[in-house]
């Protein structure tokens, strides 16, 4: 989400709807800005005829394996939305895609424009590795065995530590 004043909020996450308002990720400066509307326009989103939609988007609910992917613009006082639907297979996989990464049944203009949005918010519309697994890290506070130990145990601990 691009506010007019350049702030930036995104965030990720299966549990992020339409009407979510992510924290401000950044600000962008005006050059950037009109960077982003450069390559709208190349696209062919930058004007109010792009529209597709012009229903409630909270009301699109996916299928199943389907992707909604929606655009939602204002530009000299006019709104519109541009939404992209498209089903991916069960069996979907890097091969699966064209040879520039869009599934079948995307359309090449709305990726493109939505990596643009992303490359402004360091994010990567890439999924999370889940083979990787992460240790689980608690916190448990401070020692509660601190006030217990002698300065000198205290002391020597913390000379171990530098």
């Amino acid at each position: 989400m691009i506010l007019s004043d350049g702030s930036l909020r995104a965030d990720v996450g299966p549990s992020l709807g339409v009407d979510d308002r992510p924290g401000v990720t950044r600000h962008l400066r005006r050059r950037q800005l009109l960077t982003l509307w450069q390559r709208l326009d190349e696209l062919g989103f930058a004007e109010a005829g792009a529209s597709n939609f012009d229903r409630n988007p909270n009301l699109l609910v996916p299928g199943p394996n389907e992707v909604i992917q929606i655009l939602e613009l204002r530009r000299n006082g006019r709104d519109w939305i541009v939404v992209d639907r498209f089903a991916v297979s069960e069996d979907a996989e890097e091969g699966s895609s064209g040879s520039d990464g869009t599934l079948s049944g995307q359309d090449p203009r709305m990726k493109a424009a939505l990596r643009s949005i992303a490359a402004l918010a360091w994010a990567s519309d890439a999924p999370p590795d889940d083979t990787i697994r992460f240790p689980e890290r608690y916190d448990f506070g401070p020692d509660p065995w601190d006030r217990y130990r002698t300065t000198t145990a205290k002391d020597e601990s913390s000379d171990e530590e530098s």
